[in-house]
């Protein structure tokens, strides 16, 4: 992001400055943490369908388990699967709402993600 200051001086000048803002990882946790997130879309999810994109190649192939859980806990979908860059998972025809958790996780891949129907 860029923001762009503008202070009118009272002496009849005007001073411009740029501010840049960028996001910096601090340490090697904040990168693994980063590395770790997949992306669920279209969320809110409306046609049962949930499309995920993993963070990184180096688990392409690699034997997955993807759940959804309800926020009482309940088990609402599960399949194993070899993980792709972007996947697609079909759910049952169920009439789900609210907020939900999916979880994906590997050998090396282990991540939750909040999902709203």
């Amino acid at each position: 992001m860029v923001f762009l200051f503008v202070n009118i001086a009272d002496e009849g000048g005007i001073v411009l400055d740029n501010l840049s803002v960028s996001r910096t990882v601090l340490s090697i946790e904040d990168l693994l943490l980063e590395q770790s997130k997949f992306l669920v879309y279209a969320n809110p999810i409306t046609e049962g369908k949930i499309n995920v994109v993993l963070p990184n190649n180096n688990i392409i192939n690699e034997n997955v388990e993807v759940k959804l859980f309800s926020l009482r806990g309940e088990l609402i979908y599960t399949e194993k699967t070899l993980a792709q860059k972007e996947m697609t998972l079909a759910l049952p025809k169920q009439n789900l709402s609210g907020v939900y958790f999916l979880i994906i996780k590997g050998e090396r891949f282990n991540s939750t993600q909040k999902v709203v129907f």
